[in-house]
C-alpha cells in the first residue's frame, strides 16, 4: 500500500478546514444555544438593495490555493452579501430592529451605537474563525511531523483574545444602555450614484499591544439618498488613539476625502460591497490596480501606495 504524501494530506486538511462554517451566537449576557442564522452586517432591505443590480452586488473575494493568495471581485446575491453566522434569528432581530426597521437618524446615539456594535460582532466572528482555522492547521502540521513555527497561530489567538475584550466592553455598554460610551466621527460625501457600503473594525495602527484595552475603530459606510455617509466609532476612552485613523480627514477637500476613504476601505476592510453599475465603469487597468493594492496590503500591512485608480467613487 502506497504511503500517503504528508504534504498533500496537510494541504487537503487545510483547504477542507477553510470550507467549514463557524457558528456561534454572540448575543450579550447569556450563552445562546440556538443555531445562528446568516445575519447581514450591512443592512439588507435599504442599503444592499439600493446598491444592487438584478439582485446582486460586487464583493471582494480573498482566496487561497496551492499557488498562494488570490484577490478577485465577484457578483454576490444580496441575500448572501456581507452575511455572517454570529447571531441566531431571534437575537439578530432583537438587537438590531432599531436600525433595520427605522430610518437612520445621525443624531441618535443608540442607532449609531448599534451600527458599530454589529460591526464588532461581525469582526469578532471573522477573527475567531481565523484563529480556529489556524489552530487546526497547526495541529495537523504537528501530527504529520512538520516543524512549523507557531508564531502566526499565537498571534491570531492573541488577536482573537483582544477582540473578545473589545466586544465585552460593547456588551456591557449595550446591557446598561450607555450609548454615549462609544463616540462617533461622521463624514458625508455628495454622491449622485450609490457606490459602496462597508462594515468593519480595525486598529488605528497594525501593532497589537495585548497589555492594553483594544483601541479598535469600527467603520460603517453606506449611501442614503444623495449622500454616502462614513461613520467612525470608537470607545470614549480611546479618542486620542482613534484620531490617528481619521484625524487628517478633517482637512481634506471632497476629492481627497473620496480618495482617502477608498484607500482606507481597500487596505483595511474585508467586508464591503460595490454597486455593479459603478464597478462596470472601472477599466481593466483600474481593476488590476485595485486588486494589486489589496494584495500588497495583505502581504505588507502599512505599505504606502498612491495611484488615482484606487479611488472607488465616480467623478
Amino acid at each position: 500500500m502506497a504511503k500517503k504524501d504528508p504534504v498533500k494530506e496537510y494541504l487537503k486538511h487545510f483547504f477542507e478546514q477553510l470550507k467549514k462554517e463557524y457558528h456561534r451566537c454572540y448575543y450579550p449576557g447569556e450563552e445562546c444555544t440556538q443555531m445562528p442564522c446568516s445575519s447581514h452586517s450591512i443592512q439588507n432591505r435599504r442599503i444592499l438593495e439600493t446598491l444592487s443590480q438584478d439582485g446582486h452586488v460586487i464583493m471582494p473575494q480573498v482566496t487561497m490555493d496551492r499557488d498562494g493568495l488570490k484577490i478577485g471581485f465577484i457578483r454576490t446575491g444580496v441575500g448572501k452579501a456581507s452575511t455572517f453566522t454570529g447571531l441566531c434569528a431571534r437575537h439578530d432581530n432583537e438587537l438590531f430592529r432599531l436600525v433595520d426597521d427605522c430610518e437612520i437618524d445621525f443624531r441618535n446615539t443608540e442607532q449609531l451605537f448599534l451600527l458599530s456594535y454589529r460591526s464588532v460582532l461581525k469582526g469578532l466572528h471573522a477573527c475567531e474563525r481565523a484563529a480556529v482555522d489556524m489552530a487546526a492547521s497547526y495541529s495537523k502540521a504537528l501530527q504529520l511531523g512538520f516543524i512549523e513555527s507557531p508564531t502566526d497561530t499565537i498571534e491570531q489567538l492573541l488577536s482573537a483574545q483582544q477582540f473578545r475584550k473589545f466586544k465585552s466592553t460593547f456588551d456591557e455598554l449595550y446591557m446598561s444602555k450607555q450609548w454615549d460610551g462609544v463616540r462617533h466621527k461622521q463624514f458625508a460625501l455628495d454622491a449622485q450614484r450609490p457606490t459602496i457600503a462597508a462594515s468593519s473594525v480595525f486598529p488605528p495602527d497594525v501593532i497589537i499591544d495585548v497589555t492594553k484595552l483594544p483601541t479598535d475603530v469600527a467603520v460603517n459606510i453606506f449611501p442614503i439618498r444623495d449622500k454616502t455617509h462614513i461613520i467612525f466609532s470608537y470607545l470614549r476612552a480611546n479618542e486620542s488613539q482613534a484620531q490617528k485613523l481619521f484625524g487628517h480627514l478633517d482637512f481634506a477637500d471632497k476629492y481627497l476625502l473620496r480618495y482617502e476613504i477608498s484607500k482606507l476601505i481597500l487596505s483595511r476592510c474585508e467586508n464591503f460591497v460595490l454597486s455593479p453599475q459603478i464597478y462596470n465603469t472601472y477599466s481593466e487597468r483600474q481593476r488590476e490596480t485595485i486588486k494589486n493594492f489589496i494584495m500588497q496590503c495583505h502581504l505588507n500591512p502599512g505599505i504606502i501606495v498612491d495611484h488615482p485608480d484606487l479611488c472607488l467613487f465616480p467623478d
